[in-house]
């Protein structure tokens, strides 16, 4: 992009409120804005739990006992660690940025089936784990959504 496209999208953007207000106006519309938009939202989401300590040993107390889905193989990290969903977050940004919107979305699908599954047999759930949980379903039925409108 050039130095001028990239000076009118900052004025686009800060026309919209900024980050926060793209997303919401993206949302508004169907197809791939809104589809962008709610993978946008969720690798923030998951960007904000891999900074969460109860959340981290979840996955890392249960991951054994629920494996990932297929679709996550060679995009998390061996270890479960704090870097383990930054990963993820990483690669569907990758995917939609590469114009893969589709492949972003059945990667997003499928780490928010995953996490809510962590969630949901997580013992000792803080209110952390559990607000993932929901969240992840939240997050899940809007890209689904969004994905259909592709």
């Amino acid at each position: 992009m050039t130095y001028r496209g990239k000076e009118r999208l900052h004025a686009v953007v800060e026309h919209l409120g900024g980050e926060s207000g793209l997303l919401r106006w993206l949302d508004r519309h169907p197809g791939l804005p809104r589809l962008t938009a709610r993978l946008v939202a969720l690798t923030s989401t998951l960007d904000r739990y891999s900074e969460d300590a109860d959340v981290v040993e979840a996955l890392c107390s249960l991951r054994a006992q629920n494996p990932p889905p297929a679709e996550l193989e060679g995009v998390l990290p061996p270890d479960t660690d704090a870097e383990t969903l930054s990963a993820v977050s990483y690669r569907v940004e990758e995917l939609l940025f590469e114009r893969h919107p589709q492949d972003a979305a059945r990667l997003a699908l499928a780490a928010t089936d995953w996490l809510r599954n962590i969630a949901r047999q997580a013992t000792s759930a803080s209110g952390q784990v559990g607000e993932m949980g929901d969240l992840m379903a939240h997050l899940h039925r809007d890209i689904d959504e969004a994905g259909a409108e592709t």
